[in-house]
């Protein structure tokens, strides 16, 4: 079973900026895919698949009001991958690092979901 921590983003901010703060932490360029679901950006790093949306296209549910975060930001870890607590552990390091750059950085609220279901923690506006 995959798990996976999502950022999402309320923001005026452009994908590029909110793709060039995951860039800094991930220490990789994520790559553009255009999909049936639309524009994506993605790169597979040590085991996790990390994913930006542009738009994510979620409906409000499990009481989040996704609609209110246009952007997601997911890092999800493979199905079967080896040392799985290790890796879930680091899902969810990478997109509390993410979401407080992203935050500071573009001056923008952000939260992070554990498996579209419950939000593990808020990052509200840090610039000026």
């Amino acid at each position: 079973m995959s798990v996976s921590v999502d950022v999402f983003v309320t923001t005026k901010s452009s994908i590029k900026e909110i793709i060039a703060c995951v860039e800094q932490v991930i220490g990789h360029r994520l790559e553009r895919v255009d999909s049936e679901e639309g524009e994506q950006y993605k790169k597979s790093v040590m085991g996790i698949e990390i994913v930006a949306f542009n738009e994510h296209g979620l409906a409000d549910d499990v009481g989040i009001e996704f609609s209110r975060y246009p952007i997601q930001v997911s890092f999800t870890r493979y199905a079967g991958a080896p040392e799985v607590e290790l890796l879930t552990e680091l899902c969810r390091i990478l997109a509390f690092i993410c979401a407080s750059t992203i935050s500071r950085v573009c001056n923008t609220e952000c939260i992070v979901v554990g498996n579209l279901q419950h939000i593990i923690a808020s990052f509200p506006k840090q610039g000026f």
